[in-house]
């Protein structure tokens, strides 16, 4: 996989893709290969894996997060990485979409995690409301923002 990201079509050193949606602290945007060292150290605590699924290693290495990257840059977006609007370049979460199949085809599982230094700030808590805003208000079927390029913007009340 590692391969794949190295020989992406959005290399290391492009432009960070835009923003699906913000909120009043945090941008939330597609996956890009020069995240693979800040999500890296964001996930590498054990308390960060202690309560993810079984397929997110711990130790989370940088092969992990070049794979999931490349697993995840482009569309749909179902997985993103959580910013603060101060810096856009160092990932500090994520959030994600799992839609359901077969006869749960009209459901859905989110999931979600926030690196120890952000977490018991709310944070966390103002994504989950953006993220569902953007999934059921803007998300379209690709998991881009609509075509008018709006994307959203929450108060993060």
């Amino acid at each position: 996989m590692l391969a794949e990201v190295q020989s992406s079509d959005r290399p290391a050193n492009s432009p960070l893709p835009e923003p699906l949606f913000k909120t009043k602290r945090l941008l939330a945007r597609p996956m890009h290969p020069q995240d693979a060292e800040s999500s890296q150290r964001a996930c590498a605590p054990a308390s960060i894996t202690k309560y993810m699924s079984l397929a997110f290693a711990h130790p989370y290495t940088l092969d992990h997060a070049h794979t999931w990257i490349a697993m995840n840059k482009d569309a749909p977006h179902n997985n993103l990485f959580l910013t603060t609007l101060s810096d856009p370049y160092t990932v500090i979460g994520g959030i994600g979409l799992k839609p359901g199949s077969d006869i749960q085809a009209h459901t859905g599982e989110v999931g979600y995690w926030i690196s120890e230094p952000y977490q018991g700030k709310g944070m966390m808590k103002e994504a989950l409301e953006g993220f569902v805003e953007w999934t059921f208000l803007h998300r379209q079927g690709d998991g881009s923002t609509p075509a008018d390029g709006n994307s959203s913007s929450f108060s993060g009340r």
